[in-house]
């Protein structure tokens, strides 16, 4: 009895150093897979030192310009998703990290006026004089401050699935690489409909549908396999998106009726994330804006059967907005 006793002990310790070694190859698993995903987002973007510090950004494709601003959560990578769709229609892109995103810091700016001006200041560096602009989300309120403050070189502004109003978002701790780590390794059919339940307004049957439909294109599964990779890893994310949600409800109306540039606001009916009422708000104040809602869509406009048909209209809004001293390339 007093051998077992003591054996106790040496069983505890040992079921101890073996729960630390497998904690430790969890850790060095999560690390690795960080590392990785960070190296190839620093292989793929370029840093401009600006007076001010640096901004990250990539550019892509060649043509007109369009300075694309993402949404909450994203970074340069899921701007040039955004605008993937314009490389091919013969625009050239350039999207930006907004300040706390991946290699900008949030020093830059953090108001979506003073996130505009970084912006403006990047395109000197670029010596590019006039843009298009295209936003979605939390970006859009830095897309519209660019309009206002820089008309005379913003020959066109489209915002899809736009915050342009103060909006109540409550308050989100940022996921943890874990957990995103998990979350992309997860069957593409769950992904798509929590997705589904977090972005969009829908009957259990409007979501079935939806999942089925995208699984059912390729096309369209891929886009979001793509999206889900412009989201992760979160960490280094995390501050812009917790100052995106801060600066929600400070977000003004005032500026939107002096907007004087061509503007399409694209929204769907169904969005979960942003208030269509906002998207007819601004429609109303933005000076001839031209309103394209959207009956069966969520926040994600790019997923589901308005895809293409959302895409289509932007590329031609863009097309007729083009400045006619507009370089065809770089």
């Amino acid at each position: 009895m007093a051998q077992k006793i003591r054996i106790l002990p040496r069983l505890a310790f040992i079921f101890g150093a073996l729960l630390l070694m497998a904690f430790g190859v969890f850790l060095a698993s999560i690390q690795s897979w960080r590392a990785e995903k960070m190296s190839d987002l620093t292989e793929g973007s370029q840093l401009a030192s600006l007076p001010s510090g640096p901004v990250e950004y990539i550019r892509r494709g060649d043509g007109p310009t369009v300075l694309v601003f993402h949404d909450a959560g994203g970074g340069y990578d899921a701007g040039s998703h955004l605008g993937g769709f314009l490389e091919m229609e013969g625009f050239e892109v350039i999207a930006i990290s907004r300040p706390g995103y991946l290699r900008t810091p949030l020093s830059m700016g953090d108001t979506p006026r003073k996130q505009a001006e970084v912006a403006a200041a990047l395109l000197d560096s670029l010596a590019i004089p006039v843009v298009a602009v295209v936003s979605e989300g939390f970006g859009a309120a830095v897309a519209s401050e660019f309009a206002h403050l820089f008309p005379q070189r913003t020959t066109a502004l489209v915002l899809v699935s736009a915050v342009t109003a103060p909006l109540n978002a409550p308050p989100l701790g940022s996921p943890t690489d874990y957990a995103t780590m998990r979350f992309s390794q997860r069957p593409l059919a769950d992904s798509l409909g929590l997705s589904f339940d977090f972005t969009t307004i829908g009957t259990p049957e409007e979501k079935s549908t939806w999942v089925t439909s995208i699984l059912d294109d390729p096309s369209q599964s891929e886009y979001f396999e793509s999206l889900l990779d412009t989201l992760i890893p979160t960490s280094p994310r995390a501050k812009g998106l917790q100052n995106d949600l801060l600066q929600a409800p400070t977000i003004s109306l005032d500026h939107l009726k002096e907007i004087q540039t061509p503007t399409l606001i694209v929204h769907g009916q169904k969005n979960k994330l942003v208030p269509f009422a906002q998207a007819e708000a601004a429609a109303s104040l933005i000076n001839h804006a031209l309103f394209l809602p959207l009956p069966d869509a969520g926040h994600i406009i790019f997923l589901g059967n308005a895809a293409r048909g959302a895409q289509a209209r932007i590329t031609e809004f863009l097309q007729n907005h083009i400045p006619s001293n507009s370089p065809s390339s770089r």
